[in-house]
């Protein structure tokens, strides 16, 4: 826009991108979903409309009417508006709406619009439909947040927020119907079972399906993360620990050292476990059992989100408090203030890997972690999974799979 990179978040800041830096030059009282530029100034589709927005005088100078309170998003072709919103998408010619085109009800917000050999195609949360509602989705993942992330016999499995799991077959995605919570918080593999956490049970995929739940021996049908240490399937759920051992479950609470009951993150080998609840970390070993918190030096915040362990040490993501490293009997701490999203970590070539919050992810090069957000390239900020091996990260984050390729070391994307 007037080559200038004009941005925005949704605390409602208009931003303004110069070199390497952004900076806030207003503030909008609504909740900001989409931006473009129309006649010299900005377009912003808000849950107060859409708003006209002046960069010289930096601030909104006019509305255009739409048919619903709320816009979601906003394009501009030509002398063309299109405002979408819960109800389908405003046709605004010369600031005047000509047209709506509907989406289904329940359908959800759209978020997009195209031309495809002469009709308009819809692109939102309820996935993507042409102009007579037409759904041209099939294959597709049926929902852009992507909880979970692993491969079970060379083959990518995805968990959703509330779509369920879907596996990558070709090109396609195909939808797993296994009766249970489309809620998917973690999947995990021990080589012949394919497991996935969910908020009504732990379920067993492959290769025979099962869901396992309180009556089966677990302390809580509520799966928030899950970690298999080569020998043992760990469980982290809002009341501790499982771990299945000889055909069993075992249970750790409080009372057994852990810092919490609402666990977030589990990581370690066999023998020594490091588990990440709200209120600290703590190391299950056959030595004893102990819990670290901030007031003891190891951590900046007490809400442990995410663990790793490597050569290198013991890496504790926390939510606000960055990550602290246990090294040798020490602590030390890295990436200040960033928030790390809940069992958003991985292991690539040996090196942990964290997805944050609003910040891309953050990656070990053996002296510190290296921040990759779109100043370095990298296309979305919310992270909410990590799978990796030899060759690729793959990162689940509020829109849909980001799959990066490392050329070297340190790595550049």
């Amino acid at each position: 826009f007037n080559y200038q990179v004009w941005g925005y978040d949704t605390a409602g800041n208009v931003l303004r991108f110069l070199a390497a830096h952004a900076e806030t030059v207003a503030h909008i009282d609504a909740v900001i979903y989409d931006i473009a530029s129309y006649e010299g100034n900005l377009l912003f589709a808000t849950s107060s409309g859409l708003l006209v927005f002046s960069p010289s005088q930096k601030t909104v100078v006019d509305s255009i009417a739409t048919a619903e309170p709320t816009v979601t998003m906003v394009k501009v072709c030509g002398d063309t508006i299109f405002a979408g919103g819960l109800w389908g998408v405003d046709v605004i010619l010369r600031r005047k709406r000509v047209g709506t085109i509907k989406v289904p009800l329940d359908w959800g917000a759209v978020r997009d619009i195209a031309a495809l050999h002469g009709k308009h195609i819809l692109c939102g949360d309820g996935g993507v439909i042409d102009e007579f509602g037409h759904r041209l989705d099939e294959g597709l993942l049926p929902e852009n947040k992507i909880t979970a992330i692993t491969f079970y016999r060379g083959t990518m499995w995805a968990g959703t927020f509330s779509s369920g799991v879907v596996h990558l077959d070709g090109d396609f995605w195909h939808r797993e119907d296994f009766g249970g919570s489309n809620f998917i918080n973690s999947l995990v593999t021990d080589g012949v079972h394919l497991w996935a956490g969910t908020d009504d049970g732990l379920v067993m995929l492959r290769p025979a399906r099962r869901i396992f739940t309180r009556r089966d021996g677990l302390n809580s049908n509520s799966i928030s993360c899950l970690f298999w240490d080569g020998e043992n399937l760990w469980a982290g759920t809002n009341r501790g620990v499982c771990v299945l051992k000889y055909f069993g479950w075992k249970q750790y609470y409080v009372r057994d050292g852990l810092c919490g009951d609402h666990i977030y993150g589990i990581g370690g080998t066999p023998g020594e476990i490091w588990v990440g609840a709200y209120g600290g970390v703590s190391r299950i070993s056959p030595a004893g059992n102990r819990c670290w918190r901030r007031v003891d030096g190891a951590l900046k915040n007490d809400w442990v989100t995410a663990v790793a362990v490597c050569e290198d040490g013991v890496f504790v993501g926390t939510y606000g408090g960055g990550i602290s490293r246990f090294h040798d009997g020490k602590w030390t701490h890295y990436a200040p203030g960033r928030y790390i999203n809940p069992d958003a970590v991985t292991l690539f070539r040996g090196m942990p890997v964290f997805g944050t919050a609003g910040n891309g992810i953050l990656v070990w090069n053996g002296v510190d972690f290296v921040g990759y957000n779109l100043f370095r390239d990298f296309p979305v900020l919310e992270v909410l999974s990590l799978y990796a091996d030899d060759t690729y990260i793959y990162v689940g984050t509020t829109e849909g799979i980001v799959k990066v390729r490392f050329a070297d070391e340190p790595a550049e994307l």
